[in-house]
């Protein structure tokens, strides 16, 4: 039983650092592209959007049944 507590553990966290190296990538794509295109204005909206977007598609997936 400890064995498996340890591999259980142990795939969490590399889920867990897979999710974050994500999150640290799209912020820094955001952060450049701003930059690029003369949007840094708009930064806080732009993420706000993302988070907004990405939290309804969650919510959608999981509330409703049988949804992909």
């Amino acid at each position: 039983f400890e064995f498996l507590t340890i591999a259980i553990g142990f795939l969490m966290g590399i889920f867990i650092g897979l999710i974050v190296a994500a999150l640290t990538e799209t912020l820094d794509i955001i952060s450049i592209a701003a930059n690029k295109l003369k949007i840094a204005n708009w930064i806080y909206l732009i993420i706000i959007v993302v988070l907004a977007g990405k939290v309804f598609g969650s919510l959608v997936s999981f509330l409703i049944p049988g949804f992909p």
